[in-house]
């Protein structure tokens, strides 16, 4: 039986790669590190989603949080800002890789660490 080869012009002299990778249930490396960059950062503002939605639901009840749930929600707060600025410098380590590796029209922006914490900041206000 004959090979199947798609041709793939954009893909120059890799394309029997990425087709054996494509046949074979993979991806070329900067794809997969542009899956991995997307689904972690997602990962982070599902984390801060939570964390928002659980913020509105003890400032919008009846009853005002006691002393143990304000304590424990800004703990929440810090360790969650702690992470993501973590996970965020981590994230724009894979950009930069990323972009050593794709042509200039697929670069991907870095993140600003900075306004993305603020941001959080400013949408989970911690207790007094």
């Amino acid at each position: 039986k004959p090979l199947n080869l798609d041709d793939n012009h954009y893909a120059g002299d890799k394309a029997m790669g990425y087709n054996l990778l494509k046949s074979n249930g993979f991806a070329p490396k900067e794809i997969e590190l542009a899956k991995e960059i997307r689904t972690e950062f997602e990962r982070v503002e599902a984390k801060v989603a939570k964390l928002r939605h659980q913020g509105r639901a003890l400032r919008s009840r009846r009853v005002p949080p006691f002393a143990s749930e304000k304590r424990a929600f800004n703990t929440m707060v810090e360790k969650t800002a702690s992470e993501c600025e973590k996970i965020l410098q981590e994230l724009n380590r894979k950009i930069l890789t990323l972009n050593l590796m794709v042509p200039s029209v697929m670069h991907q922006p870095m993140f600003d660490v900075a306004k993305l914490l603020q941001d959080f900041r400013d949408a989970c206000p911690r207790f007094e």
